[in-house]
């Protein structure tokens, strides 16, 4: 008994053991589970149980400055499907694939391809579906209680003006973040951040007590409103895209426009240019037949070539607009007055060194400084510079910000290249802008100084920003750089940039505009291909791009055309700079294809702005009187005449040799046309439906007073626009127009366009 006592005794023993040290396993891995492993375990428990659903924050709008949508977000929708959970619920899936199909309008083969992966949790059907569609689809799941198909919301960016201002606006990427222009630059104000759905989840991943689900509210992002009018904008955008194809110009070109009182820009216009709401679509010159707009090389060459914004991302030898810059430096320093005596005489800084002329060398002899400037002198302003001095020279062209980037809130800006350690002959090539680059930007900035009395402003493109509810939470200031001239050097300068355009010698004649006194001076620059300056075929063919456009490409003689200009020039409100890249024609200067452009822009700005026109005795010679046609029909010829004499017209009768009749039975032009002071009224006797008939003239090289003559002795009136010589006519010589009919005639002076 006692042996059996202890058998037991032991056997109780142990299984009291194996149960204590069971127990303190057990107690062991609790408190290892709840001390150590908690937080881990019960983040891993809550999402097995829950399902997290994230909320899409709405991208902020960009607007111009008045308010206008350049850019908006639009609310899409993604739908996707759970194959796994639609296996396990033995749902139809062949019926759902041709349903989807349907509705969605793609290819049924595809989901249903896609929804037979029985181990995937998640399977893409379609993005960017319209809201409309969205519930077409959530009420067939609901009437036919259908599983596993999920719909998330996604804001989509849509682009209300297209292809204006879309270097400026930039585009977003499937992610909606910002990957260009104010887009990408103020990214973290526009983007704001995403909210969550909690809701539990049943072990088929299903939805379950949606009352208890949990939200973290979504942050939306902040509006952008730019400096930019919209208006303005477009009406530089017309201006560069009708010139690009008038001069032929191969590379594209720029258009910027500054207040300078503030440093805000108004305009920036960069071609070639892009569909905002297609930015990868193929770009105009190249082959669209082979176009894709996904490969890798097709992407470089938008990079580098169309989406690449021209006026800061792309430094350029300023040519004779700088002469501005050296003007400046010279009246500033006391070398030069207006009316100091310089010459053109080659200028030469050693026997051995190059040779410096003008266009047509030692053309003008002794000049004022004034004319070196309307005539675009390059040996004056080489000479000039020598008197400067290296340093001086140099400093100046420091504090005008030429060696630092302006600050503009847009990523992409590049700086120009300078030598670095200039030589004297260095600096008396830069006195005429050539043998370094800035980006456009930098020299309208500098142009801006000089019109608002010498002050370097920090060009601005950002207004504001404001929150949803329209509430501005930054605003952005004029902020000064530094002061770099004297109001006395300034005003000066101005005077003598105003003679360049009002002046028969000045270069700039063909930016001339009634009532707007407009300050500037032109430019052109000869450049050569190479790796810092390639066309657009030549980045088309370093990216295996096919390009179709049609031009005859030539590896030098390629010039970029400019002209920068200030209106109104007593009291500027606008700067403006115009760079033409490659115009492939015989006449490529600033002064014959930049000039005219700036001119239109100039005007029409002016006239949305608002700004009085002050005329000059020049302007109103150069302005003629209209008046509106009268009535005189079924008059009396004696009245009628007498009618057309009160408003200055005169007439011209058609009676077909009946003399009988002394009623006038029609006339043209029609009652209620406007036309010029002196202009004809032919007055038909008789009934008619083949009116007179008469063959236009050619007018080329005549007058004022020889075209209207010309045209006033066949019938014919005249509608005269600008002064000096016809350079073209609305209607071609040999074509035949009804007596009375009105042609427009274009007059130039003989102006200088060297430059």
């Amino acid at each position: 008994m006692n042996a059996s006592h202890k058998i037991k005794r032991g056997r109780i023993a142990f299984v009291l053991f194996v149960f204590f040290a069971l127990l303190a396993a057990l107690i062991g891995r609790f408190v290892w589970l709840q001390i150590v492993e908690g937080d881990d375990l019960s983040a891993e428990a809550l999402a097995q149980q829950t399902k997290n659903t994230l909320i899409s924050p709405r991208r902020g709008n960009i607007y111009d400055r008045n308010k206008k949508e350049l850019a908006v977000s639009v609310q899409k929708y993604v739908i996707s499907a759970c194959p796994e959970n639609m296996h396990k619920l033995e749902q139809d899936i062949g019926k759902i694939a041709s349903k989807l199909s349907e509705i969605l309008e793609i290819d049924e083969s595809g989901i249903l391809e896609k929804l037979k992966k029985e181990d995937s949790k998640y399977q893409l059907i379609k993005r960017n579906v319209d809201k409309e569609i969205t519930e077409e689809i959530k009420k067939w799941i609901s009437e036919e209680k259908i599983k596993g198909i999920t719909f998330d919301e996604e804001a989509k960016r849509y682009y209300p003006a297209g292809k204006l201002a879309a270097h400026v606006v930039g585009f977003t990427n499937f992610e909606n973040n910002g990957i260009l222009g104010v887009e990408q630059a103020m990214d973290k104000y526009l983007r704001g951040k995403p909210g969550k759905i909690l809701s539990e989840v049943d072990a088929g991943g299903q939805g379950v007590l949606a009352d208890e689900s949990k939200v973290i509210d979504v942050s939306d992002g902040a509006n952008v409103v730019l400096t930019i009018d919209e208006v303005i904008q477009d009406i530089a955008d017309k201006a560069l895209t009708e010139a690009i194809a008038q001069y032929k110009v191969v590379n594209g070109g720029t258009v910027t426009i500054m207040d300078p009182r503030t440093g805000e820009i108004l305009a920036m216009v960069s071609k070639p240019d892009f569909d905002l709401n297609n930015p990868s679509a193929a770009p105009e010159g190249a082959d669209a037949s082979k176009w894709k707009g996904t490969n890798e090389n097709e992407m470089n060459f938008l990079w580098n070539a169309i989406w690449r914004n021209k006026v800061v991302a792309e430094p350029y030898e300023p040519g004779s607009t700088f002469k501005t810059i050296t003007a400046a430096i010279g009246l500033e320093e006391g070398l030069v007055t207006p009316d100091t005596t310089v010459d053109d005489y080659t200028f030469r800084l050693t026997p051995n060194s190059p040779k410096i002329d003008c266009h047509l060398p030692n053309r003008h002899g002794v000049e004022t400084f004034r004319l070196s400037m309307y005539r675009s002198c390059n040996p004056v302003y080489s000479k000039l510079s020598q008197t400067i001095g290296l340093d001086r020279f140099y400093g100046y062209m420091k504090a005008f910000g030429f060696y630092d980037k302006t600050g503009l809130l847009l990523s992409e800006e590049s700086l120009g290249i300078f030598q670095q350690k200039p030589t004297n002959l260095d600096m008396a090539v830069a006195s005429f802008g050539q043998r370094f680059t800035i980006n456009p930007l930098q020299l309208v900035t500098a142009y801006s100084a000089i019109a608002n009395g010498g002050k370097l402003l920090k060009p601005q493109i950002i207004k504001e920003i404001t929150d949803q509810d329209g509430n501005i939470v930054d605003r952005t200031e004029p902020e000064v750089v530094r002061n770099v001239l004297s109001r006395q050097t300034c005003d000066t300068l101005m005077d003598i940039l105003l003679g360049v355009v009002s002046d028969p010698s000045g270069t700039g004649g063909r930016a001339y505009v009634k009532g707007y006194a407009v300050a500037g001076k032109t430019g052109t620059a000869e450049t050569t291909k190479n790796t810092n300056r390639l066309g657009l075929a030549d980045v088309a063919k370093q990216f295996n791009v096919a390009w179709s456009a049609p031009i005859d490409y030539k590896d030098t003689e390629r010039y970029i055309a400019s002209f920068a200009g200030m209106a109104p020039a007593d009291n500027p409100v606008i700067t403006v700079l115009v760079t033409l890249d490659y115009p492939n024609m015989v006449q490529h200067t600033g002064g014959a294809v930049a000039a005219p452009v700036a001119g239109k822009i100039i005007e029409e700005t002016l006239e949305y702005l608002g700004v009085e026109r002050k005329y000059t005795e020049r302007d109103k010679k150069l302005i003629p009187k209209e008046f509106t046609v009268p009535d005189v029909r079924n008059m009396e010829i004696e009245a009628a005449v007498a009618e057309l004499k009160k408003s200055k017209l005169e007439y011209i009768k058609e009676n077909m040799g009946n003399t009988s009749n002394t009623k006038v039975i029609s006339q043209y032009p029609k009652p209620g046309s406007v036309v010029r002071e002196d202009s004809f009224i032919v007055l038909y006797m008789y009934e008619t439906d083949k009116p007179v008939m008469v063959k236009v003239p050619d007018l080329s090289n005549k007058t004022v007073l020889e075209a209207t003559d010309a045209l006033n002795d066949i019938g014919l009136n005249i509608r005269v626009k600008g002064d000096g010589f016809a350079v073209s006519q609305s209607v071609s010589p040999g074509k035949e127009v009804q007596k009375g009919y009105e042609i427009d005639v274009n007059f130039e002076a003989n102006i200088n366009l060297e430059d």
